[in-house]
């Protein structure tokens, strides 16, 4: 470790990673790397149908929770955020969407520029290693691999078929720029095992000029002046601090990015006042803004044999999954139990355009409960969401302990749309359902059940039983100072220098049905425009 390095990140989750492996690849260019979690090779980590164990477990999570929310019965939600290295494309679930290109489109008219679609695409491209679809469209030299889900299984070509005939046109390939439609779905898998950026990055292009500290927990960033230049962290008992010779980047997610920017001193001021933090910049917008996917999970019971359930709960059958999965590197133990979605608006606008997805799976859990368990009987599940929801939440610290868990107000269907596209989605499901290609395998709907039938009946249910889809972004939104924006066009901080936020705080509205492809894509040509600004500086 050096006294001075080029660059701190602050955070090595997805983003993270990805920006700190690119910024070392520059020959002049040294690099150090700050992770709260560990560097842990846990097999749950890397074999995709144990999602569930990182997802709930402890271990490289930090089990956040909301406070009790308004718009779901005064329920706190549980709140995963991976804490190991490569952060939570360690414990996800693997789906790779690129996302809506209006949604990326229509940034520019938030004052941002540069994020159009035709101009970000590239950033996907390079990022990832597909081998189906057109070459001149998708990457195929990339650090991620991507697989395919092939439908030849009775559940999905029943839920594919069902879609078409609800009037939902197939689409073959949903990151080739038309989104909308029902398509196999596509994961970062590799040989059978989940492709993270850990794998697919920082494994993959080991750099002298790259340090990684583990254990680094950021306690705040330094300042001279207006300008950032280091950070100090805890590690065990011991207090740190690294400079910087040019920039400071936090990477920590948008859940902590913008508690480390607070705890710093950048933020309202008067809150930051009022927890005894010397303010450096007034810059309202932090932790503003939050965005997340509830999601409400129908299940039914099946007659097929194919349910991820029979699986979980017959010792003979989970014996076999692992041999399969030992000789072949495929098999139930490669895949996280979804095979499909369809993409589809409710009515003619962007805001009622919801993804709804098939699992090969029932779970009995109850989401007051801390526990996820699978039906005993074969059952599958078809989930919703809004993608571009309209209810937005916050982020703060509680006090100026690095250690205190911020406080998170999701604020979910805290808009009336929220709420009236989230029963039809429920609407569209059991139309769905009800196709004869789906009829022919639903024994019966178990959740919410038949006896849920009026509007009001289904809203109550969703209020009651949904839970997030693991998406939260916007807390450090990008565009202009004026509109409460925190970070420009470049990731950039308003109000100071040499510091930028690069993560999926960034992102101003919510883009994609799923968020980790967009942290690698923001990841991606944030580290290209650090690049770009610094030595073309350093030209003039």
């Amino acid at each position: 470790m050096q006294a001075e390095y080029d660059y701190i990140v602050a955070g090595g989750g997805a983003a993270g990673t990805v920006v700190a492996v690119r910024l070392a690849q520059q020959a002049q260019c040294r690099v150090l790397l700050l992770e709260a979690g560990k560097n842990d090779n846990w097999l749950c980590f890397r074999i995709p149908i144990l999602v569930s164990k990182t997802m709930l477990g402890s271990r490289g999570n930090w089990r956040f929770y909301t406070n009790p929310e308004a718009g779901l019965n005064q329920r706190p939600v549980y709140f995963p955020r991976g804490k190991v290295i490569g952060g939570s494309s360690r414990i996800n679930g693997m789906l790779w969407v690129w996302g809506n290109p209006q949604e990326y489109d229509s940034w520019s008219n938030l004052g941002i520029s540069g994020w159009r679609f035709s101009e970000i695409s590239k950033h996907y491209k390079y990022a990832e290693n597909y081998q189906h679809g057109t070459h001149q469209i998708r990457g195929r030299q990339g650090n991620v691999n991507i697989v395919r889900h092939v439908a030849c299984d009775a559940l999905t070509r029943g839920f594919i078929d069902s879609c078409v005939d609800s009037d939902i046109p197939y689409n073959p390939d949903y990151n080739a720029g038309q989104f909308e439609g029902v398509s196999p779905l596509q994961f970062n898998i590799l040989n059978g095992y989940r492709h993270s950026v850990k794998e697919a990055y920082l494994d993959a292009q080991k750099n002298r000029n790259l340090d990684v500290i583990y254990e680094a927990h950021v306690s705040r960033i330094l300042f001279e002046g207006s300008r950032a230049v280091g950070v100090e962290y805890l590690q065990g008992d011991q207090r740190k601090t690294v400079r910087t010779a040019r920039e400071v980047v936090v990477s920590a997610g948008a859940i902590q990015s913008p508690q480390i920017l607070e705890l710093s001193g950048i933020g309202n001021s008067a809150r930051l006042g009022s927890l005894g933090i010397k303010p450096i910049a007034n810059v309202p917008g932090v932790g503003e803004n939050l965005i997340d996917h509830l999601n409400s999970r129908m299940a039914f019971r099946t007659s097929t044999r194919e349910s991820y359930n029979l699986i979980q709960h017959s010792l003979v059958q989970k014996v076999n999954a692992a041999l399969r999965w030992l000789a072949y590197k495929d098999g139930p133990l490669t895949n996280i139990g979804a095979m499909a979605h369809a993409l589809v608006r409710l009515d003619d606008t962007r805001a009622s355009l919801t993804k709804i997805q098939m699992l090969k799976l029932s779970s009995a859990n109850n989401a007051r409960e801390k526990k996820y368990s699978l039906d005993r009987f074969a059952g599958f599940t078809i989930s919703s969401f809004l993608v571009h929801p309209q209810s937005r939440g916050s982020v703060h610290i509680k006090s100026a302990d690095c250690f205190e868990k911020p406080l998170i107000n999701a604020n979910y269907l805290s808009s009336e749309s929220d709420q009236r596209y989230a029963v039809q989605s429920i609407h569209k499901i059991r139309q769905i359902a009800g196709s004869a290609y789906m009829q022919a395998l639903v024994d019966d709907e178990i959740r919410p059940g038949v006896q849920c039938v009026t509007d009001d009946e289904i809203l109550s249910w969703i209020k009651e039983n949904s839970l997030t889809s693991f998406h939260p972004v916007g807390t450090c939104k990008m565009g202009r100072e004026e509109d409460g924006a925190v970070v420009d066009s470049r990731l950039r901080v308003h109000g100071v220098h040499g510091l930028r936020v690069v993560d999926a705080s960034v992102m101003p509205t919510m883009p994609s049905s799923n968020t980790h492809a967009p942290a690698i894509l923001v990841a991606e040509k944030g580290a290209e425009m650090i690049l770009n600004d610094t030595f073309k500086q350093e030209k003039l």
